[in-house]
């Protein structure tokens, strides 16, 4: 059996899309077939291997093993390789039960479907296979799956194969793996917060969401830019909703101007009690993740409203990581436009970690290491990062692309070049947006 002639057809009837981009790509270079041990083939790219050299599928068991989870719906995975681990994955799979596998090494893909057939993937009814070389649709495609799954399981030997002009993806997909560890590591505590919280039976954050159409909304944040212009926020108040990170609520403050919400998403409670001590009796809204610090919840006495990360949830939100990317998701259900930014440096600008007043008190600069990024500022400078920022730019840069009729406005004076925004500075804003728009 000509392995190639016998996939691309089962490919034409099943997926004709990728049909079309695979059935006359050239063979690449870059790539060495090799057979394992136990006459399995693997390919070498460069100095790792796809699968093992002595038993990719024991390796395949394992990994699915440690992976799988049969009381989720739905299931994402990026990283097709040679199939072994899907065909494992397949094997354990439920009735109800439906896998995504993502791709964006086509060549890879292609070099694949001849030299191992995979008429079992290719024809499974649960499985649902996407694999483009176009970056944009790949994360749309999986960002579509992530909005109802929180899982997403990544074959690493896969990601270090995507070519570097996808190096953005890449990043992301290396970033959700650590975050996803992060996750399981404090899920005990995000359990303990969410059944602590619910007993208050809090409003919900969806009775704002419309009530602001295009309405300008000003997400503030606590990078080290706040600095220059958190005075002009005085300009603002009442023409706008000024919606401030829990970080950036004492820096506001010290400026005489109270924000009209605030919001807070971390779980941990020294972090977050911080940020409102002091401030218990205040009559601003405080949105709170479900998960949440318990502590930091209870502590405060004015109004507050919850917001959940889970699509089965009333009020559902996409959180984005952060407090920051959490009230844009927001601000947009909200019906705001324009939405600008302030203080969302997602850069050490300067060389510092936050605005003067945070409730993180820093007083060394940001000491540079190997882990850091480097990242575009917003004068053409090159300005230093790390990934949790650098994921939290990525993730903006996405938001804002779904949302075409909203104007996103950076008025952060500092820090990184946002794509999709408008970069103005503040007092620019207040003439042209705020005071327009009264």
């Amino acid at each position: 059996m000509n392995v190639w002639l016998h996939n691309i057809e089962l490919l034409r009837l099943h997926y004709p899309d990728i049909y079309t981009k695979v059935k006359d790509m050239p063979l690449l270079n870059g790539y060495e077939i090799l057979s394992s041990r136990e006459g399995h083939p693997t390919a070498k790219i460069g100095s790792f291997y796809l699968h093992s050299r002595y038993n990719p599928i024991q390796e395949a068991k394992k990994f699915i093993e440690a992976q799988w989870n049969e009381d989720e719906k739905e299931i994402a995975l990026y990283g097709l390789g040679f199939g072994y681990h899907i065909v494992e994955a397949l094997e354990r799979i439920q009735p109800e039960q439906t896998l995504y596998v993502f791709e964006l090494n086509i060549q890879l893909f292609s070099l694949v479907l001849r030299n191992m057939d995979i008429e079992y993937i290719l024809t499974h009814p649960q499985l649902r296979l996407i694999v483009s070389d176009n970056q944009a649709h790949v994360a749309r495609c999986l960002h579509e799956r992530l909005l109802q799954t929180n899982r997403l399981i990544i074959y690493p030997p896969s990601v270090r194969a995507i070519p570097e002009r996808y190096e953005r993806l890449k990043f992301l997909l290396e970033f959700w793996d650590k975050r996803l560890l992060q996750v399981k590591n404090h899920a005990p505590l995000l359990q303990e917060n969410s059944e602590v919280n619910i007993k208050h039976r809090d409003r919900n954050v969806s009775e704002f969401f419309g009530k602001y159409k295009d309405k300008p909304i000003i997400v503030i944040s606590a990078g080290p830019s706040l600095n220059k212009n958190k005075h002009l926020l005085a300009q603002c108040k009442g023409k706008a909703l000024l919606f401030a990170a829990g970080s950036a609520l004492k820096p506001v403050l010290a400026t005489g101007i109270q924000p009209d919400m605030f919001c807070i998403i971390d779980a941990i409670h020294r972090t977050t009690r911080k940020q409102i001590e002091g401030l218990e009796g205040m009559d601003i809204p405080f949105v709170y993740l479900k998960t949440a610090s318990a502590v930091t919840v209870e502590a405060y006495h004015g109004p507050r409203f919850v917001a959940s990360n889970r699509s089965e949830d009333d009020g559902a939100i996409e959180t984005g990581g952060s407090v920051a990317t959490a009230i844009l998701d927001i601000a947009i259900r909200m019906g705001g436009n324009p939405i600008i930014f302030v203080g969302q440096d997602l850069a050490f600008t300067n060389n510092e970690h936050h605005a003067d007043g945070s409730m993180y008190g820093e007083e060394e600069k940001v000491k540079i290491n190997p882990t850091m990024k480097q990242v575009r500022g917003q004068n053409g400078e090159t300005l230093w990062t790390n990934i949790g920022l650098l994921s939290y730019k990525y993730w903006i840069e996405e938001r804002i692309q779904r949302e075409p009729n909203v104007t996103f406005i950076n008025a952060t004076e500092g820090g990184a070049y946002i794509e999709g925004c408008i970069h103005i500075p503040l007092y620019e804003v207040i003439k042209k947006y705020i005071n327009k728009s009264t």
